[in-house]
């Protein structure tokens, strides 16, 4: 019975991202992102499947309708995008028998894909008001399933999910404080709600015992100020959020520290960097972007293979000289893994996003709503750079997805822009 049901319930879910492949996109950002954290090889395919069938529904409709590009015409990202992948496709002939390279080198691909996917069906104000409140609702979820797998830890362990992926896991939590606080000002959500799941969503960084989530909470309260500075809209509202996000802070800090003293003590150990003890944490990470440099001198063009790192840190290292370990620092990884084209190809992605973020920043109306740029910013800041700065070793389908909410509201606002100007002159 427990099959049919299920069975019954991927048709129906196959056939509505067929017919509206904005559902399919939802279904396929919440088990992406959930199949992380959760691994399981039912929504593994799924999500797999999902990808092929809401494609064909957005490709088909437009095939049969003579004389209309089914994809339309490509930005700048993704012409810029396009060269970069170029560039490690090049770059992976290093790498073609590693076959962790080659599933990175799929993960880095299903990831555009579904930037892809996400602009061309998120396309209205409506779209992306639901769009950013599933991203709440999904990292609710994960912060429930965070809550689960704590009751078992040890309370003195400074990691306490084990296999657990507590990386991802504060990662997906700081998208929903964001996406929260940024429905807050858009009232879409109540303050006082915005400011109850910023709490519970903070409580699992702290859990998580991640201090790259303290360094990206840092750069969201830095944005919130400028957004405070540099604009007068909403400004009472945003400063009361702010408050309460404070207040919020400290709550959760004190709920975790009588819980688990030794994770909240290693998130803000941030405070005591120190490369003096071999073993320590710190002295790893300076480590790491050690051998990315030698990696780079070695091979300057191409770098030493796409997904390559971890099978030669171990000769480049100075303190782990049999050990397999990735990057975690994605510059410095593009520029070992594919050289100064692969390094100069990922920064201009990076420059072209910020330099369009921050010319519509001067360009925005005094009350967006929704397409408020200083949100999308606030994610592409924490994930795509803090995070992707600290963590990361490539792109994953988080950091696509902070892409597209990038891109969908930029180019809404340029949209708005346009029209505004055939009104002038008019």
């Amino acid at each position: 019975m427990n099959s049919l049901l299920v069975m019954g319930l991927t048709i129906l879910i196959c056939g509505l991202s067929f017919f509206k492949p904005i559902v399919g996109v939802f279904v396929l950002v919440a088990t992406s992102w959930l199949g992380a954290i959760i691994p399981s090889e039912g929504v593994f395919t799924l999500n797999r499947v999902l990808g092929i069938i809401v494609l064909a529904g957005i490709l088909l409709p437009q095939l049969i309708k003579r004389g209309k590009s089914p994809i339309g015409k490509f930005s700048t990202l993704e012409m810029l995008f396009a060269i970069y992948f170029m560039v490690i496709f090049l770059s992976s002939f290093y790498s073609f028998s590693n076959s962790s390279a080659r599933e990175l080198l799929l993960d880095v691909v299903t990831g555009f894909l579904l930037y892809f996917l996400i602009k061309m069906t998120v396309v209205s104000k409506t779209h992306l008001e639901n769009f950013v409140k599933m991203l709440v609702v999904i990292s609710l979820v994960v912060a429930t399933y965070s809550f689960y797998a704590a009751q078992n830890a040890d309370p003195l362990s400074k990691r306490i999910y084990g296999e657990f992926q507590v990386n991802l896991a504060g990662t997906i939590c700081y998208v929903g404080i964001v996406c929260a606080l940024w429905l807050s000002v858009a009232k879409k959500l109540p303050t006082l709600v915005a400011g109850i799941i910023s709490m519970v969503l903070i409580s699992v960084i702290f859990l998580s015992g991640t201090r790259s989530g303290l360094i990206a909470l840092l750069s969201l309260a830095i944005l919130f100020f400028l957004r405070i500075l540099l604009t007068s809209a909403k400004r009472g509202r945003i400063i009361t959020i702010l408050a309460l996000f404070a207040i919020g802070f400290f709550v959760s800090v004190k709920m975790v520290q009588s819980a688990f003293p030794l994770a909240v003590e290693r998130v803000f150990s941030l405070t005591s960097f120190s490369i003096s003890n071999p073993a320590s944490t710190d002295r790893l990470r300076v480590d790491l972007i050690n051998a990315a440099w030698l990696m780079f001198l070695d091979h300057p063009t191409l770098g030493i293979g796409f997904g390559n790192f971890n099978l030669n840190y171990g000769s480049y290292s100075q303190i782990f000289m049999n050990k397999q370990l990735m990057v975690h620092n994605i510059f410095m990884g593009a520029l070992a893994e594919t050289g100064i084209l692969g390094f100069i190809s990922l920064m201009s992605i990076y420059i072209y996003i910020i330099y369009s973020a921050l010319r519509a920043l001067y360009l925005q109306k005094s009350d967006p709503g929704i397409f408020d740029q200083w949100f999308p910013l606030m994610l592409f800041v924490g994930v795509n750079i803090v995070l992707a700065f600290l963590l990361y070793g490539t792109f994953d389908r988080l950091m696509f997805t902070i892409f597209a909410i990038n891109m969908i509201t930029l180019r809404n606002q340029q949209k708005n822009f346009s029209q505004q100007h055939q009104e002038i002159g008019d």
